[in-house]
């Protein structure tokens, strides 16, 4: 995604007024506005694409069904280094201490090709070690680094019936996955960065479609990053 586009929607996150109810709580439908609105910046690729997001009882949908080779999500931090731009709540990700993201949602629908999702998480430590977290309707799993961009350790898990609690715990050198307090999934830390951006932006964190080969309806409750 191109960095004047991301220029562009940061002058609008700059000027919304945050209002996640606590620290550590970046995001919370509750509130009745979407991430955008609480100090993520939302963007389309292409910026005209037909991806969309909706308030609706309790969750903020972000849908990208429409076709599957827009891409669309939720950015916490800056894409360019040149534009340092980072969410007011979200903490270092520092793995020596460790870190937890929360996140309450519910894949309602998902289409797929090969090893790719039409919703993830991407998460970047300060020293480049990463996870990327896939969601399928019947599984998570994650991004391995060798070969890169395949599919690596996963677990068989329903993620569309209801919305579910999940935590990725980053610490050391390895990340581990809980779903509604359960361990389901655990591996060592990847190595993405030889890619290029985003995986050599220290620090990153999104959520989203991030694939041309993927879609996802996708209802987000809640995401929380804190230390451990």
């Amino acid at each position: 995604m191109a960095a004047r586009a991301f220029a562009a929607f940061l002058v609008l996150a700059v000027l919304t007024t945050l209002s996640a109810s606590a620290a550590g709580t970046l995001f919370d439908a509750s509130l009745g506005s979407t991430p955008d609105q609480q100090g993520w910046v939302l963007l389309r690729d292409p910026s005209s694409n037909s991806a969309v997001q909706t308030v609706q009882s309790g969750v903020t949908v972000l849908d990208t069904m429409a076709d599957q080779t827009d891409k669309a999500g939720y950015f916490a931090t800056s894409l360019d280094p040149r534009i340092p731009y980072r969410h007011p709540l979200l903490p270092n990700f520092d793995r020596t201490t460790g870190f937890v993201i929360r996140l309450d949602a519910r894949l309602v629908d998902e289409v797929h090709r090969l090893d790719r999702a039409g919703f993830g998480v991407i998460a970047v430590t300060d020293d480049l070690k990463a996870v990327e977290l896939e969601f399928w309707p019947d599984e998570l799993w994650v991004q391995a680094d060798e070969p890169l961009f395949t599919h690596g350790e996963g677990a068989k898990f329903d993620t569309t019936s209801a919305t579910v609690s999940y935590e990725l715990r980053i610490q050391g050198d390895g990340y581990q996955v809980r779903a509604n307090g359960a361990e389901i999934l655990s591996g060592p830390l990847k190595e993405y960065s030889s890619f290029g951006a985003p995986y050599s932006v220290p620090g990153f964190f999104f959520i989203g479609d991030d694939t041309t080969s993927a879609a996802a309806r996708v209802e987000i409750a809640r995401v929380d990053v804190n230390p451990l």
